[in-house]
């Protein structure tokens, strides 16, 4: 992404309320996460006091709620995203300056993008979802950027899903390789127009 950003981050639930009069708000999809904070911590402490039947109660109740909460919040984004993306919005540009923006630079970050690998590779629920996360990542990476996480991402993945992750970002490999320092960075955005993004 060239430039400055044009706006300031403001990440998804604004950028739905401004582009689709106040969606999110209306749908309660940010006033959610007051409960499931709230669910979280009834979680963080059982386990602190390592009481099994106050974690079992904790769970039971934070994943009946968070599941609902996912289904609610998925039908309504992914349906406004798609939207979006027909009728012609630079979502790579959105991704990178008005949502990856507020993490950007977040100690946490490498922290994120390992945990969320970690979990996408163990619970792949039959699709591809670590290769999809991925993939998105390199969309919106500066070259700097992508050598930093694509280290990051190795150590996060089995060898296998790792492979799958770089065959989609380097198709042009005739077999997967680990990564290794002296392998040619991407230039930014070739694959802006591949599958994968599509699935995003």
């Amino acid at each position: 992404v060239k430039g400055s950003p044009k706006t300031s981050p403001v990440g998804l639930f604004e950028l739905l309320d401004r582009k689709y009069d106040g969606i999110a708000t209306k749908n309660g999809l940010l006033d959610a996460h007051d409960e499931l904070d709230d669910l979280e911590d009834a979680m963080h402490n059982a386990c602190h006091l390592k009481d099994m039947w106050r974690i079992r109660r904790a769970w039971k109740n934070f994943e009946e709620v968070n599941s609902a909460h996912l289904k609610k919040e998925e039908s309504i984004m992914m349906a406004k995203v798609t939207e979006m993306a027909k009728s012609g919005e630079n979502l790579k540009d959105m991704m990178r300056n008005e949502i990856f923006a507020l993490i950007a630079n977040s100690p946490d970050l490498k922290f994120f993008i390992q945990f969320a690998n970690r979990i996408l590779d163990t619970h792949p629920g039959g699709m591809p979802r670590a290769r999809v996360f991925d993939h998105a990542l390199y969309a919106i990476a500066t070259p700097q950027e992508w050598t930093t996480w694509q280290t990051w991402i190795e150590a996060s993945l089995t060898k296998a899903r790792y492979a799958e992750v770089r065959a989609a970002i380097y198709p042009e490999e005739e077999s997967p390789k680990l990564y290794s320092p002296d392998v040619p960075q991407h230039t930014p955005y070739a694959e802006a127009n591949s599958g994968d993004e599509a699935e995003c």
